[in-house]
């Protein structure tokens, strides 16, 4: 069935298509960035969504219920907090990325993650298909093992790209999904890891798969699924606790097991941790990841809960935990296996790989705007 799209959502999609696009070609060889490109990418999104909110704001009717549910006064505590720590890492970036999720709070989900499918696609695809050409170059790396970037900048971004790319796509498909997409999803799949040899996206994005296979074509999984959707509810939660526990309070054994295992994310999780500590607005943080002597200076924190936590501070890292488990609630409510799924495979992402507020990696922190809007139950339905 075709979608239909409001003249306000078409304004945030397009926003949303160029500010994604723009960034994730900042992860390619082709462009790693200029400010002057940054700046007016972040002009005219922050414009075209100045727009739709003017559009909106002009129709009492659109806005009655933000302010009858209070729902003003948590968008602009949530836009000042990160106002506040976009200074400590990515500036006005971060903060136009934040911007997006409350202006996203109106737009149809599925819509979003259209938008981001296509854009991602483009990229991932592009890039691939000129590496393989040979009209862009690869960047090698060899920690125990030949890494090649397959035309990124970094040998992991591929992997990280395709994994938040499938996510998507399973759930924009949802149950129209084929078992023919799903295998040439692992082809791909296959094809980067054996490239790049990223472990973590690789693994979920078969576990999701695999999920999404059983619960379409066998019905007693279906049935567990309903049953143990309650207590997944609170992964946004659980598993920052858990890897706290991790690093800190589990056996040594247990602890060396998981260091080995995330190529020393645990330890240098902790150690971020003991050197920076944790504020409430966050601190800037000067990353180490390239140098000539990087065995013994290389500092960067991949997990996502634990770098937000030292340089984005413990307010906003709260609240982007509780509106990602407001998000997943949501979506057990609406019964929403695929979409449900997904998000507890991001928030175990999470615990090693650092893109869960990035939305040109992610659409899905976008979602988690319809807090800021007053919603029916099923807000999360499957078309």
């Amino acid at each position: 069935m075709q979608l239909k799209i409001s003249i306000n959502s078409l304004l945030f999609c397009i926003a949303f298509f160029i500010f994604s696009i723009y960034f994730e070609i900042t992860l390619t060889v082709l462009n790693n960035g200029n400010r002057l490109f940054n700046n007016l990418i972040i002009v005219f999104a922050i414009g075209l969504l100045l727009v739709k909110e003017l559009m909106e704001i002009s129709k009492y009717n659109a806005i009655k219920p933000y302010i009858m549910g209070n729902k003003l006064i948590f968008e602009f505590i949530f836009i000042i907090i990160s106002w506040i720590i976009s200074k400590n890492s990515y500036g006005y970036i971060l903060f136009t990325s934040m911007l997006f999720v409350v202006a996203a709070r109106n737009v149809d989900y599925i819509s979003i993650l259209k938008t981001f499918v296509f854009s991602s696609s483009l990229v991932l695809i592009g890039v691939l298909t000129l590496n393989k050409l040979g009209l862009i170059a690869s960047i090698y790396s060899y920690q125990g093992r030949l890494r090649d970037s397959l035309g990124f900048s970094y040998v992991s971004y591929a992997s990280q790209i395709l994994f938040y790319l499938v996510c998507a796509y399973v759930v924009v498909r949802n149950k129209k999904l084929k078992i023919i997409e799903i295998l040439l999803i692992m082809f791909l799949n296959i094809y980067i890891y054996n490239s790049t040899k990223t472990t973590s996206p690789f693994y979920l994005t078969n576990i999701v798969l695999l999920i999404i296979l059983l619960n379409k074509y066998v019905y007693k999984f279906h049935k567990i699924i309903a049953s143990t959707e309650n207590f997944f509810t609170g992964a946004f939660i659980i598993n920052p606790i858990i890897l706290l526990w991790i690093m800190f309070y589990s056996p040594s054994e247990l602890y060396i097991l998981f260091d080995k295992l995330t190529n020393n994310r645990m330890r240098l999780g902790a150690e971020g941790l003991r050197n920076y500590g944790v504020s409430l607005f966050g601190q800037k943080v000067d990353f180490i990841v390239k140098n000539s002597n990087w065995v013994n200076q290389y500092n960067y924190i991949d997990s996502s809960y634990i770098q937000s936590l030292v340089v984005n501070g413990l307010i906003f890292t709260v609240c982007i935990l509780m509106l990602y488990t407001y998000t997943l609630y949501k979506s057990t409510k609406s019964k929403n296996v695929f979409l449900s799924t997904v998000l507890i495979a991001i928030s175990i992402h999470s615990m090693f790989d650092p893109q869960f507020i990035w939305i040109w990696y992610s659409p899905f922190i976008l979602l988690t705007g319809k807090f800021f809007k007053n919603e029916e139950k099923n807000v999360f339905s499957i078309r």
